[in-house]
């Protein structure tokens, strides 16, 4: 760089905290101008939501009556599963239950 361009390049430099010290001041003060003249809301609007009580409020009567619910959906289903495993196994027929049965798998058994 030579000497001439070296020293325009620090003239052009030594403005730029300057301007951008007015550019800062210029943009506040025009957000505070804006500020200032928009209008603001004077009402409120809310809607209210009705849900169901949060689970941590409730007492033990009203805490355990969900999980009874629950439990009794489980068994249910259990025994339904169950009932149906019952009927596969009476439709099946009588030699593959001596075959299955538990005295068959032990030889030392009269």
């Amino acid at each position: 760089m030579s000497r001439n361009n070296l020293r325009h390049w620090l003239a052009a430099r030594s403005f730029a905290p300057a301007r951008s010290v007015l550019i800062c001041a210029g943009l506040i003060g025009a957000g505070w101008l804006i500020g200032s003249v928009a209008s603001r809301p004077s009402t409120a609007s809310a809607e209210v939501i009705n849900s169901a009580p949060d689970q941590h409020f409730l007492s033990g009567d009203q805490l355990s009556l969900p999980v009874l619910q629950d439990i009794a959906a489980t068994l249910h289903q259990m025994d339904a599963r169950l009932s149906h495993l019952e009927s596969v196994a009476d439709r099946l027929p009588a030699t593959v239950k001596k075959h299955a049965s538990p005295e068959s798998d032990n030889p030392a058994s009269p």
